[in-house]
């Protein structure tokens, strides 16, 4: 499942690049090199996706070098660096691939004469010098972050209950529900939210989007009831606080009823289990309802019985 998740969360975000013309901005460069940087060390990558990814980061980079895109553009020049430099490192590009992105990533090093050591002049330049290494090592800090974050997705196995008369250990089911809560703190940041809410500055946003974003505040407010949507529109408008809510969240608050009222609706027909895009805020949201509905409020799965004829009969979930 999380294999999937990783592969498909790269192909939708190529996608998305793909399609910016003529070429792509510092904000598709950005979430490209995010998306290669969290694919694990046992994911594979098809081939005619990895040569895609290498057409798109090596034409980038020859625009860059003949001024066609990036001028003065500082964002441009860090992620257009960043994405060639993640690649070149990453087992599933064959070794012509990886000759060519580096071919690339020297290319735009010495085109880039803002990389070269400057000849500070006052306090302005100076400042401006630690505000750029701050950045970056803000950016190393939260890719670091992502990475271990994305680990603990690839690792996590949700339990189901055992329809049974013995005693259950309860404490496996909060283990995974803190386990779910950490990963989600991590993917919601207040840029995503930011970026969701401009989409939908003039609408509201499709029901199943929506559907999402109520069983949210459920798990948020703790509560066994969808909120109305203004409640939950009023809430998005300050991106830090509702991205700050998910780092405060306990997991072990979550009340069992609030877990079996995800798993109902997560079961009903107009639950979005498919859609919302690859790696977009709705969409991660959408992941995070539906481990923590199979937490506690999942399925029971029923013991296998044997009929007459020698077949399992099971019950169908």
């Amino acid at each position: 499942f999380f294999f999937f998740f990783a592969m498909s969360h790269l192909k939708g975000i190529l996608s998305e690049v793909q399609s910016e013309k003529p070429l792509t901005s510092s904000e598709g460069l950005y979430k490209l090199n995010e998306a290669v940087f969290n694919m694990g060390e046992k994911d594979e990558v098809s081939p005619s996706t990895a040569s895609a990814i290498v057409a798109l980061a090596t034409r980038c980079a020859s625009g860059f070098c003949s001024g066609r895109v990036g001028k003065g553009d500082d964002n441009y020049r860090f992620d257009v660096v960043g994405l060639l430099a993640t690649c070149q490192n990453q087992h599933f590009f064959a070794d012509s691939d990886i000759q060519k992105l580096r071919q690339a990533l020297f290319q735009v090093l010495a085109a880039d004469k803002s990389l070269e050591t400057p000849q500070v002049k006052g306090s302005t330049d100076s400042a401006k010098l630690q505000a750029d290494n701050d950045r970056l090592n803000a950016e190393n800090a939260s890719m670091r972050e992502l990475a271990r974050a994305v680990h603990q997705i690839q690792t996590f196995r949700p339990t189901y209950r055992q329809a049974s008369a013995a005693p259950t250990d309860s404490s496996q089911p909060a283990s995974n529900a803190a386990k779910a809560c950490k990963v989600i703190a991590r993917s919601v940041t207040a840029r995503k939210v930011e970026g969701f809410t401009k989409d939908y500055s003039d609408s509201k946003p499709p029901a199943g989007e929506v559907l999402v974003l109520q069983a949210t505040m459920r798990v948020l407010e703790n509560r066994d009831s969808s909120p109305p949507w203004p409640k939950v529109e009023k809430v998005l408008s300050d991106a830090v606080e509702f991205a700050a809510r998910f780092k405060q969240l306990d997991a072990e608050a979550i009340s069992p009823a609030v877990l079996r009222g995800l798993a109902t609706l997560v079961a009903k027909a107009d639950w979005p289990s498919e859609g919302l895009g690859a790696g977009g805020l709705v969409g991660a949201l959408r992941d995070w309802i539906q481990l923590l509905a199979e937490v506690d409020g999942g399925p029971v799965v029923a013991a296998p019985a044997r009929s007459k004829g020698g077949r399992d009969r099971r019950r169908r979930r």
